[in-house]
């Protein structure tokens, strides 16, 4: 029984954890018209971590940037950007803002 818990714990803990962490500077921050209130980043290296609906190649993170909490992340981002400061970004496990790019789930600056 016991090995059938941490078995079944070992795969929980996996599946479960599935996101992408980025520690570094941001190279750019897209959004306009075309984007529809989405704001896409760019990292100059690649996060690590897996989300599988993550295929992107340009974009590493996106989020909403017509709510509160949007606009609370765009001030970060460009600040961080206009100080090259660093950043580290941690994203959901889904893709629900643009299907293959990373919802952002939180950020803080360094």
């Amino acid at each position: 029984m016991r090995i059938l818990v941490v078995v079944l714990l070992s795969f929980y803990s996996a599946f479960s954890n599935a996101e992408l962490t980025y520690s570094g500077k941001i190279s750019q921050i897209h959004t306009g018209p075309q984007y529809q209130g989405r704001i896409f980043i760019e990292t100059e290296d690649t996060p690590t971590g897996e989300v599988t609906c993550s295929t992107n190649a340009s974009f590493s993170f996106a989020f909403e940037g017509t709510t509160e909490e949007g606009k609370m992340y765009l001030s970060i981002l460009l600040s961080a950007l206009a100080a090259k400061r660093d950043v580290v970004i941690k994203s959901s496990d889904d893709c629900s803002i643009y299907s293959n790019v990373a919802d952002l789930r939180n950020l803080s600056i360094h």
